[in-house]
């Protein structure tokens, strides 16, 4: 029976293991066939451990949202194409609530020591595959430090993720949780990781929040060394990137407060309010799922990938009147005019403009409610709460699916440290 129990228990660690691969490749047709396989596999063996919690709600209940225009609400521009754009923002919220209920479910059956491996072994390889991609970048610009010859160079250094973006994300939980388990070299590592991405407002983020949570939590002497680290790393970083410090300055300076050349994610958050403020249904509901400010929305309009159909495009007048103005082909052929400062990526902007006030509310209550609850129980959770909150300011991360699994995965193992009577650090 013990023999049965430690097969089982393997089995599940090694079902986490590729659940995480799935959610993190980079190509969406791999990443969609690992979701729905390994997550299928996972809640077929565990369909007796499979809770519908409040995460779980969430999803439901915007699917139900977003399910409901799709059946019922008849629309001027109803077609084959309507029907497509809300059938991929459906998928795309199935899809991570598969994910979300098989992270559940696996949790319940692996123990606390499997998940702490399996959570080294994928940063052991994704650490691997960046200094593999760090040598080739450096090998084709010729230079031991490539960042200093191309502001880019980050970009291809990413590990198995989608962008550098998605990696200097999940490198910063990383970072947390080796920083509470008191792991110092492994810390290090995470670090180095973050920064080779050069995702400067990610980064630029990460340095604020990490400042005003150690002003808030911790002693005086941890003070000084968050302070010395944060230090040393921006000076690491001008060393080696010049040119991205510069584009934070630029950025953080004249374009601001810039009334000629605003920075666009600025802009877009403007266009949110307005319409938000614009009518009474539109406050509360919104303008439905993939019709105003999200993945889907520019997915479909053909013009943000190349290999979307052109006969299936499709463009909703709330889509196209406010965030499609601020990131097109036509505008990004000039240049310096790309940059996620001048996305209007963000969860924010879908969730409101998308959702209204119900959908915020549900967020809040339903998706954040147990967190928010359980706030003074969590140790490195706290921060990488704060960090996920400051992180939606950037993107549509429930429409990439790595970041919100891996920040899923995280919180619920801060939670599962403390029932077991664990402090979270290494022993």
């Amino acid at each position: 029976m013990l023999r049965n129990k430690l097969t089982k228990n393997s089995i599940f660690t090694g079902l986490l293991l590729l659940l995480l691969l799935a959610v993190s490749l980079g190509n969406p047709i791999v990443q969609l066939f690992g979701i729905v396989l390994f997550s299928s596999i996972s809640l077929l063996f565990l369909a007796k451990s499979t809770i519908i919690d409040f995460k779980a709600l969430f999803y439901l209940t915007i699917l139900i949202i977003t399910f409901f225009q799709f059946l019922f609400v008849w629309r001027d521009d109803y077609s084959i194409n309507y029907l497509m754009n809300t059938g991929i923002i459906c998928v795309m919220w199935i899809l991570m609530l598969l994910v979300s209920l098989s992270i559940a479910a696996l949790f319940k059956k692996i123990s606390l020591e499997k998940i702490h491996v399996v959570l080294k072994l994928f940063f052991s390889l994704n650490v691997l595959i960046v200094i593999v991609q760090y040598v080739n970048i450096a090998i084709q610009k010729k230079s031991i430090f490539p960042h200093m010859v191309s502001m880019g160079a980050g970009d291809f250094i990413k590990g198995v993720f989608t962008n550098s973006s998605v990696s200097m994300i999940i490198f910063s939980f990383y970072t947390v949780y080796f920083f509470y388990r008191k792991e110092n070299k492994l810390c290090v590592a995470a670090i180095l990781c973050m920064l080779a991405s050069t995702y400067m407002s990610g980064i630029v983020i990460f340095s604020a929040i990490v400042f005003l949570f150690a002003f808030l939590y911790f002693s005086p002497m941890l003070k000084l060394k968050i302070l010395i680290g944060l230090s040393v790393g921006i000076f690491v970083l001008a060393l080696i990137s010049p040119k991205n410090i510069e584009y934070v300055k630029q950025n953080l300076t004249e374009k601001l407060v810039s009334k000629s050349d605003p920075l666009r994610k600025i802009v877009s958050f403007n266009q949110t309010v307005k319409y938000f403020g614009s009518d009474l249904k539109r406050a509360l509901f919104g303008a439905g799922g993939g019709k105003f400010s999200s993945r889907t929305a520019f997915l479909t309009s053909a013009d943000y990938v190349s290999w979307f159909p052109e006969k299936y495009k499709y463009m909703s007048k709330e889509f196209t009147e406010n965030h499609y103005t601020l990131w097109n082909s036509e505008l990004l052929k000039q240049p310096y005019k790309d940059g996620t400062a001048n996305q209007p990526f963000s969860f924010y902007n879908k969730i409101f403009g998308e959702y209204g006030v119900v959908g915020a509310l549900l967020f809040v209550v339903l998706y954040l409610g147990k967190w928010i609850k359980n706030f003074n129980k969590l140790t490195f959770g706290k921060l990488i709460f704060m960090l996920m909150l400051s992180f939606f300011v950037l993107d549509y991360w429930f429409e990439y699916f790595t970041v919100i699994a891996f920040f899923e995965l995280f919180m619920a193992l801060d939670l599962k440290t403390k029932r077991n009577g664990h402090t979270g650090e290494k022993a």
